[in-house]
C-alpha cells in the first residue's frame, strides 16, 4: 500500500549550514507519528520545507520535488490539504478566539456569516472550548491557547495536519490533556469527517 507520506533524502541547508542530511520516512493514512529531536535538531525544518535541496517525495498524495517548474501550483495544492499548529498558538493578539479560529477560512474566501459561525463552533467544541469565541488570546491559559490553535488548524478540513512542540512549556497535567485531545483527533471515526482529519505530529 502507498503510504500517505513518504519523504526521501530530504536535504536542506542554509547557506552553508546543512540541516538536514537525508531524511527518510513513511507515515501511513490515519497514522500518528511524531518526530523527536534536541532544540535546533531540524524537527520544524522538516514539516515548514519550501524548497528542499534534494526531492520530498510524496505529500498527501502529490509527488512533491524542489526543482520543478510548476512547484508553485504544487505547494499550494498541498498546503490545501495540510493544517498547521504553530509551536506557540501564534494567535493573533488582536483578534478574538472566534476570529483566530476563522482566519484561514476568511483568507480562503469564505464569507457568509452563517457557515463560518457553524464551523467554528464545531472547531471549537472538538476540542472543548465551545462557547468561548469573544476571548481574547491575552485572558486564555497556556493550555487554551494550544486548543484554540488546534481549532484553527482543523477547520480547513486538513487531510493531515502537523503540530510544532504541540505540548511544550505546558504542566505535565495539561500536557496529557493536550495529548489525549491529538490522540482523540486522529481516530474518532464519530466526529464529522470536518473535525477527524489524519494527524501528524512533530
Amino acid at each position: 500500500m502507498q503510504p500517505f507520506i513518504r519523504v526521501h533524502q530530504l536535504r536542506q541547508s542554509f547557506g552553508t549550514q546543512e540541516v538536514l542530511k537525508g531524511v527518510s520516512f513513511d507515515v501511513g493514512k490515519g497514522e500518528l507519528m511524531a518526530l523527536i529531536g534536541g532544540s535546533g535538531a531540524g524537527k520544524s525544518v522538516i514539516e515548514t520545507s519550501g524548497r528542499p535541496d534534494g526531492p520530498l517525495g510524496r505529500l498527501c498524495g502529490n509527488r512533491r520535488q524542489a526543482h520543478q517548474r510548476r512547484a508553485g501550483k504544487n505547494q499550494k495544492q498541498i498546503r490545501s490539504k495540510i493544517g498547521f499548529m504553530f509551536q506557540q498558538g501564534a494567535l493573533f493578539d488582536s483578534l478574538s478566539v472566534g476570529e483566530n479560529v476563522a482566519f484561514p477560512l476568511r483568507e480562503a474566501g469564505i464569507r457568509d456569516e452563517n457557515e463560518l459561525d457553524t464551523r467554528i463552533s464545531a472547531a471549537l467544541d472538538s476540542v472543548g472550548l465551545l462557547g468561548q469565541q469573544e476571548k481574547m488570546p491575552a485572558s486564555l491559559s497556556g493550555g487554551m491557547i494550544k486548543r484554540v490553535a488546534v481549532a484553527r488548524a482543523i477547520i480547513t478540513t486538513p487531510e493531515c495536519l502537523l503540530y510544532d512542540e504541540p505540548t511544550a512549556g505546558l504542566d505535565p497535567i495539561v500536557t496529557d490533556s493536550i495529548s489525549f485531545l491529538i490522540r482523540q483527533i486522529c481516530k474518532d471515526k464519530a466526529s464529522p469527517p470536518s473535525l477527524s482529519p489524519m494527524t501528524c505530529p512533530a
